[in-house]
């Protein structure tokens, strides 16, 4: 088993998975490109749907 696995489920099990609805995306999207505009990146998230 590699370090980055271990470190991977370190990182999955000690987050906290929020519900993201399309209003929430929305507004995600909005904050995330008046912050690009800006020359202030943030990270990209992941978002899986189990839908």
């Amino acid at each position: 088993m590699s370090g980055r696995f271990l470190l991977d489920n370190e990182f999955a099990f000690s987050s906290v998975v929020l519900a993201c609805d399309l209003d929430t995306a929305r507004e995600y999207g909005e904050i995330k490109n008046a912050l690009r505009e800006k020359g202030r990146l943030i990270p990209e998230i992941i978002i899986i749907s189990f839908n």
